[in-house]
């Protein structure tokens, strides 16, 4: 049922319970098999690409975000296991992936259209660059990725180095600054539905789609973690505004509560 309200303003409060990166080891010593976790990531560490093609063959902006945060959920698994060495396989194979897409050069980079204030990245996937489409699923993995070199590697993530492009890819997506011209403001989100909107030009019979509830979460996490890493506070309360709405409206209409 859609609620009015007739008053000049109003305000929500949602419960936010925070974000963790990874799961955390088991408290229970006898569940957990730290030897064997080491031998795992290793064993990754020391496996061939690192970044393979999608299902579909490609490594465009959607498919490689994919091998990114697969990559970084490897690199605190290892810290995790006290293997500082694969950590620093992994936090070196992301920042070496995440600097080709953001330096601009080809074949893999990010430019500005100035017609539609947007960043697109190019190889572009599922019409993420002529419709728009998904840039909070694509740009979510990457700032994922950002945030844990941020973790590991803080020099890497100052703004003169690597850290301001992180901000225009959330920029994009959710820009939280309203004088801020570059993006429109919280383009994908819908501060009604309380969740964002995946598709572009909006063409399906029924409206727009958010067809992945849960990569939508993805980006919100990654945006609360980057904030969090860097110190950038009004980043990491972006994420926990869209956090809290989507969880609400996840459950709300998704899962019916």
């Amino acid at each position: 049922t859609m609620k009015l309200l007739a008053a000049g303003g109003f305000e929500i409060t949602l419960p936010f319970t925070g974000v963790l990166p990874v799961l955390p080891r088991p408290k229970d010593s006898a569940a957990f098999d730290r030897g064997e976790l080491a031998g795992m990531v290793k064993a990754a560490a020391r496996a061939g690409d690192l970044f393979p093609p999608g299902m579909d063959g490609t490594k465009g902006s959607y498919w490689i975000g994919k091998s990114l945060e697969r990559v970084a959920l490897l690199a605190w698994l290892a810290d995790q296991a006290g293997e500082e060495d694969a950590r620093a396989t992994f936090v070196a194979a992301l920042r070496g992936v995440l600097e080709d897409w953001f330096d601009g050069q080809s074949p893999d980079l990010f430019y500005y259209d100035r017609t539609w204030a947007t960043l697109i990245g190019v190889p572009s996937e599922y019409k993420s660059g002529w419709e728009l489409n998904d840039h909070h699923f694509h740009y979510g993995q990457m700032i994922f990725a950002a945030a844990t070199v941020a973790r590991f590697d803080p020099a890497w993530a100052r703004d003169e180095r690597w850290g301001g492009f992180v901000d225009l890819l959330i920029k994009d997506c959710a820009n939280p600054d309203r004088n801020d011209r570059r993006f429109p403001f919280l383009r994908n989100f819908d501060a009604y539905a309380g969740h964002s909107w995946a598709n572009g030009p909006a063409f399906f019979p029924e409206g727009n789609n958010e067809e992945s509830s849960s990569e939508d979460v993805n980006f919100a996490n990654a945006v609360i973690l980057w904030g969090a890493f860097t110190g950038k506070s009004e980043l990491r309360d972006l994420g926990i505004f869209l956090k809290a709405n989507l969880i609400a409206a996840i459950e709300q209409y998704w899962f019916n509560v």
